[in-house]
């Protein structure tokens, strides 16, 4: 941080500028790590918007019971406020119970076999900044790291170079 304000003319930078510059970059990479492993594995929607539940599995469309996973009971769509009027909670709550028969449910109704898991790769995080452009919002840091990582795809290896 100190480097990069020299660079500038700054005679230094301050802590809370630091740590306002590390919370940017972890929030961005989440964003970045989480649109990558969302084109990877399947995920859950609440109130179709927030995302959860990256790498369950995908229920079978071909077994007749697998309608009943993805419904839309857990979805908080409806609320009501508690005694003292201040917070507002879901309608339906489901019971311990209930939590687990639906976790079992879902992982019999699932993928049979384990996947292999791959790193990341530069195609990967290509295609994922290509399909959810809205990852990196300012048009000229989003052309920089395209660019950055359609040269690290095509730059030719050390054998081919000699």
């Amino acid at each position: 941080m100190l480097l990069s304000a020299w660079e500038v003319g700054l005679d230094g930078a301050e802590e809370p500028a630091a740590e306002l510059l590390v919370v940017a970059v972890q929030h961005f990479l989440k964003n970045v790590l989480t649109a990558i492993f969302v084109r990877k594995k399947g995920y859950k929607l609440r109130e179709d918007r927030f995302i959860y539940a990256i790498g369950s599995s995908v229920p079978n469309p071909w077994l007749c019971n697998t309608a009943n996973i993805m419904d839309d009971i857990t979805a908080s769509f409806s609320t009501k406020e508690n005694e003292e009027g201040k917070m507002k909670s879901p309608v339906h709550k489901l019971s311990l119970d209930e939590i687990e028969q639906r976790a079992a449910y879902e992982i019999a109704c699932g993928d049979v076999g384990g996947s292999i898991q791959y790193p990341v790769t530069a195609y990967q995080v290509l295609e994922a900044l290509q399909v959810h452009r809205n990852v990196i919002p300012s048009h000229t840091v989003y052309s920089v790291n395209i660019e950055r990582v359609i040269n690290t795809l095509h730059h030719p290896a050390s054998e081919e170079t000699e």
